[in-house]
């Protein structure tokens, strides 16, 4: 974690206090992600990776240090639970069958296997 001063907006105070917030984790080291999951927020979220490996996140949206460190936690939330979806969606790709097999099948659980003997 750290704090720095934010940019904007905020008048007087806003040279005076720490209010932005950036967080960082090492991504490889993160065993509290599934190895999956860290793979594709690799692929998804590369501009967010250091060369170091440290996934980071920052955030000034408020002026107060509190509501931005509970922003940025929300957004590293966030971020891998776009990841988690993406690797559903592919394995979801993966299972799923072609058109003409899907007809087969249905066929076959019909039980109208001579039609399919007639057409091949």
């Amino acid at each position: 974690k750290k704090v720095s001063r934010s940019s904007g907006p905020g008048g007087q105070s806003v040279n005076m206090s720490d209010t932005r917030v950036q967080l960082s984790f090492k991504l490889d080291k993160a065993d509290w992600i599934p190895g999956p999951i860290r793979e594709k927020m690799k692929e998804l979220h590369k501009n967010r990776i250091s060369k170091m490996g440290e996934f980071s996140v920052a955030c000034q949206v408020s002026s107060s240090q509190l509501e931005n460190h509970r922003l940025a936690v929300q957004q590293i939330q966030e971020k891998i639970a776009e990841a988690e979806k993406a690797v559903e969606d592919d394995s979801w790709e993966s299972q799923k069958i072609d058109h003409k097999e899907w007809i087969i099948e249905k066929m076959k659980r019909d039980g109208r296997e001579k039609e399919l003997e007639k057409k091949a």
